[in-house]
C-alpha cells in the first residue's frame, strides 16, 4: 500500500516541484454548463512562499450586459439560490448583482490580465475541482464576452485531484498512478472525475485539515472565501505530502 509521501515523490518526479508562488483561482457560477453558464464571481488569492499577498473578489453585474438573456438569468440565479439553500449557503440575487457587480466584460479581461501577468513570471495556477469546470467556463466565457482566449504556460495544481489520488493511494488502487503519457493536466481532471471519493472544499477537506478556525467568519460559496479555503487545503496536502512549504 503507497502513502501520502509515495505519492508526493512521484508528482514531483513526474511533473517536477510546484511553484512556491501561485495564485488560486475560483469561481462561483450560475450552473454547471460551460458553454452557456456565467460566472458570477471571480476570486484571487496571491501566494509567495505559503503566505498570502493579495486577495480580490469580484462580482459580475451580468443585469447591464445586453447579450445576455435577462430572464433566462433571473430564472439560473433562483436555480442557484434553491440549491445553495439545500446545502446551508446563500447566493447573490438578481437585485444583488446590480448592486455590488462591475461591468461583467471589463472584470473578465480583467482577470485574464493578471493570470496571464503572474503565469508569465511563474506564478502556478491552484483550484479545488476547477481543472475541468472553473477553468473551461471561464476560457468560453472569455471567448464568447470578450474574443480573447486563456493561453497559460504554467503549472496546475486542482486540490480536489489531489485529495483524490491520496484516498486513491490509501486503498491501494492503482488510479492514483499518472500513466506514463499522462500530462499534468490530463493526470487532474481524470483524478477529479473519479466517482465516490470524499473530496468536498467544505464538507470534507477544510475539516480533514482542521481549517475551521482560520475560515471562521467567512461565508462558504463566495469565490474570495472559497480561494483562501483552497490554498490553505493546498498547504495542508503539501504537509502530508512531504512537500511542505519552507516559509
Amino acid at each position: 500500500m503507497a502513502d501520502a509521501t509515495d505519492l508526493g515523490r512521484l508528482l514531483v518526479r513526474r511533473f517536477g516541484k510546484f511553484p512556491e508562488r501561485y495564485c488560486v483561482f475560483d469561481l462561483e457560477t450560475t450552473g454547471l454548463n460551460t458553454r452557456r453558464d456565467l460566472a458570477l464571481e471571480i476570486g484571487l488569492c496571491v501566494v509567495e512562499g505559503g503566505n498570502v499577498v493579495s486577495q480580490q473578489a469580484s462580482v459580475l453585474d451580468w443585469t447591464r450586459c445586453d447579450r445576455v438573456d435577462q430572464q433566462w438569468l433571473r430564472d439560473r440565479l433562483a436555480d442557484v439560490a434553491k440549491h445553495m439553500e439545500k446545502v446551508g449557503a446563500v447566493s447573490l440575487s438578481y437585485e444583488e448583482l446590480a448592486e455590488r457587480g462591475s461591468d461583467p466584460l471589463e472584470t473578465l479581461a480583467s482577470c485574464c490580465d493578471r493570470l496571464q501577468s503572474l503565469s508569465r513570471r511563474g506564478y502556478g495556477i491552484v483550484f479545488h475541482n476547477g481543472i475541468g469546470y472553473d477553468w473551461p467556463l471561464l476560457d468560453s466565457s472569455l471567448a464568447r464576452y470578450c474574443d480573447r482566449r486563456l493561453r497559460l504556460r504554467t503549472r496546475f495544481w486542482d486540490t480536489r485531484a489531489v485529495e483524490v489520488a491520496l484516498a486513491l493511494a490509501a486503498a491501494d488502487d492503482g488510479r492514483w498512478v499518472p500513466g506514463p503519457l499522462e500530462k499534468e493536466t490530463e493526470y487532474m481532471l481524470r483524478l477529479t472525475q473519479v466517482p465516490g471519493v470524499k473530496s468536498s472544499l467544505h464538507r470534507y477537506c477544510v475539516p480533514r485539515y482542521g481549517l475551521e478556525e482560520q475560515l471562521a467568519g467567512l461565508s462558504f460559496h463566495t469565490a474570495g472565501a472559497d480561494a483562501l479555503a483552497t490554498h490553505l487545503v493546498l498547504q495542508a496536502q503539501r504537509r502530508v505530502l512531504g512537500l511542505a512549504t519552507e516559509a
